[in-house]
């Protein structure tokens, strides 16, 4: 996933990157994207976050993996299928500067909303 200058990207496999709608979220939990297909529910998957680095002006990869908690399939006219995924093994810097991230770009969960 890469995000700059507000723009969300997602890359699955080798295909080309699907911009995400702006209901789009992303908080230290986990991250709710589309895609064009669905993947499994309760599988695993593996990341690669584009996290701001210590240093303003780039991004560090960071691998993680996750958990498909829940795959939706398009509604409301979307060719899109919603996936909810929860971050098993973040480590709490990367935690911490997604924090930071998501508050500035208004990205976090409803759920990371109320704290």
């Amino acid at each position: 996933m890469d995000v700059e200058d507000n723009d969300v990207m997602i890359y699955y496999d080798d295909e080309a990157g699907q911009p995400q709608p702006s209901t789009f979220r992303l908080c230290p939990l986990g991250v709710q994207f589309y895609a064009s297909h669905p993947i499994a529910e309760c599988s695993l998957i593996e990341l690669t976050l584009a996290v701001p680095g210590t240093a303003d002006d780039h991004s560090e990869p960071v691998k993680c993996v996750g958990y498909i908690a829940q795959c939706c399939a398009p509604d409301n006219g979307s060719d899109m299928f919603r996936i909810w995924v929860k971050f098993l093994d973040l480590t709490s810097e990367i935690q911490d500067r997604l924090q930071t991230v998501c508050n500035a770009r208004q990205l976090k969960c409803p759920f990371c909303e109320n704290f």
